[in-house]
């Protein structure tokens, strides 16, 4: 009786997610509620990852993870809906002791499954998966858990009580009968949870699914937006699918509409009194780490510069060097900064926040919050100075996002952001591909969303003949624009130009980093590189061994009388 009624509810389940589908299959807003309702957009590859494990021969542990808002959930009721056989969906509510979650979870899968059922602990629940197990035939049971973190913080038992559960109960069975997906949106504790070697469900995941933000091509084909003016939306929300749902874009649709007209309807709706973007760094980091407060001075610090250094970071927040650098390293584990070297000067970083909703936040919601708390009135001056924020806020955003891409095709040590001297002022280079023993300049990329033209020739002239001048072959190097659109009246020889971050542009990038790497004989560079580091270190400790021996030799003549 139980099977029968479990197959029928479950019929009915897919039934409501199916139904739950065709209202969500166009992107409109609500009328009066100001909800922007999204049609289902990439994951193609995601899905087949879960299909693959929903197929497989043997029971599957999956464990999802990503950034808040990420569209984790939405994938998931996506692989339901499609999938064929019995489907179970719970997502753990926030702030609740352990017995109220589980009486929570009794009473959802009770709704699910027809069957009244009582849970008060990780053992009933791993009981309770043992027998939807064994009354399921044919197809597998599909048992999801969303926001997993919260009951393992309630309920420290449950990786263990879970572990053995797995290990016994669903690892050990020949016919496969479980997909278990655990989902998560704290990125600290699903690291620690699934990936420390140290925890109880490491090692038992048989796949696990990195949700990571939106291409660009994405967000242009669930809004029909053109690439320019996709960008400028990006710029404000991201690859985040969860904010794409907290503005409406038909200004930026309608190419009709100038698009600084268009931009700034926007971008007012982004500054109404109302607004989620005035909360949404603090909210973010509450979630993530254990001292929100301090993190939020440091995450403004870096935020609202497109790079800085660890001295430039240590003056702005007043942190000690000691303090500093391991708040960095954890924001640099969560994915909320990046750390981009400098060719051949490891110690010598740059620090940006690689996340543009929050530098939208810092650079162009904070400073006109004053505003916005007053009513949200823009005149004409504010909205100038609006308009000049948000210009810088794109320049930032389009550099920091190319270079990105650019250290994950080059990376190696001898590329990366550069900065040049020169008589006048100091010129930051975007990113400077050298042959690794460093004698040669191969590559020089610089990116900018306005027009790429004669005065930035002039000025990457300039920073090469600096580099020159110190001793680097710059003849054959090849100048590459990354921006929209290029003014040229006579580009140099070595000249190549990318526009828009798309899949086509990243084929033909990756076509020139090939080409590029085949220049130069690689191994005996790094051959060179290799001896020429290993003699510096071995001078370093002989150093280190000679000052050490004269301390020794000064104490012990300062002890004899």
């Amino acid at each position: 009786m139980w099977r029968q009624r479990f197959d029928t509810r479950s019929r009915t389940a897919r039934f409501a997610v199916y139904i739950f589908r065709i209202i969500i299959t166009s992107t409109h807003k609500i009328f009066g509620t100001g909800v922007i309702v999204l049609k289902f957009v990439g994951r193609e590859r995601e899905l087949e990852t879960l299909e693959r494990e929903d197929l497989a021969e043997r029971n599957s542990f999956v464990v999802v993870h990503g950034r808040r808002r990420v569209g984790k959930t939405r994938l998931i009721l996506e692989h339901i809906g499609r999938r064929k056989g019995s489907s179970v969906y719970v997502q753990v509510p926030r702030g609740r002791p352990a017995q109220v979650l589980y009486r929570f979870m009794a009473e959802e899968i009770s709704r699910q499954i027809g069957t009244r059922v009582e849970l008060e602990s990780a053992e009933g629940l791993t009981g309770l998966l043992k027998t939807l197990m064994e009354t399921t035939a044919g197809t597998k049971l599909c048992f999801v858990l969303d926001e997993v973190p919260r009951l393992m913080e309630a309920d420290p038992s449950f990786a263990s009580v879970l572990q053995a559960f797995w290990d016994v109960h669903a690892d050990a069975k020949p016919d496969p009968r479980l997909l278990l997906i655990l989902c998560g949106s704290a990125r600290s504790v699903m690291r620690r949870a699934f990936f420390d070697t140290g925890e109880p469900l490491y090692g038992r995941k048989t796949m696990s699914i990195h949700v990571r933000p939106l291409d660009l091509e994405d967000l242009c084909d669930a809004f029909g937006l053109t690439w320019f003016r996709g960008v400028a939306l990006y710029a404000i929300v991201g690859g985040i699918p969860g904010y794409w749902t907290w503005l409406d874009p038909t200004p930026l649709r309608d190419t009709e509409v100038p698009f600084k007209e268009a931009c700034l309807a926007v971008l007012e709706q982004a500054l109404r009194p109302d607004s989620p973007f005035l909360d949404e760094p603090l909210f973010i980091l509450r979630e993530e780490t254990s001292a929100p407060d301090t993190l939020l001075g440091l995450v403004r610090a870096i935020g609202r510069r497109r790079a800085s250094m660890f001295a430039a970071i240590q003056k702005h927040t007043g942190m000690p060097p000691h303090q500093l650098a391991p708040y960095l390293k954890n924001l640099i584990e969560l994915g909320m900064v990046r750390r981009e070297k400098q060719p051949f000067r490891d110690k010598k970083s740059f620090y940006v926040l690689d996340d543009p909703v929050l530098c939208f936040c810092f650079r162009c919601v904070e400073p006109f919050a004053p505003q916005v708390l007053l009513g949200g009135f823009l005149n004409e001056s504010v909205r100038n100075r609006l308009w000049s924020t948000y210009l810088e806020h794109l320049e930032s955003f389009w550099e920091t996002w190319w270079t990105g891409i650019l250290y994950t095709v080059f990376p190696g040590r001898e590329a990366g952001r550069q900065i040049v001297k020169t008589h006048t002022s100091i010129c930051e280079l975007d990113f400077a591909v050298y042959t690794p023993d460093g004698k040669k300049l191969l590559a020089l990329f610089e990116a900018t969303f306005s027009v790429f033209g004669q005065r930035k020739l002039r000025q990457i002239k300039t920073a090469l003949d600096r580099i020159a001048a110190a001793g680097v072959d710059t003849s054959d190097v090849e100048i590459v624009a990354l921006a929209p659109k290029i003014d040229l009246s006579s580009p140099p020889e070595r000249f190549h130009w990318f526009d828009f971050p798309i899949r086509d542009t990243m084929e033909r990038l990756l076509e020139f980093a090939d080409r590029l790497s085949r220049s130069f004989d690689r191994e005996t560079a790094r051959t060179h590189v290799y001896h020429a580091r290993e003699a510096i270190l071995n001078r370093i400790d002989a150093e280190a061994n000679a000052n050490s021996r004269r301390r020794h030799s000064d104490r012990k003549n300062s002890l004899q009388p």
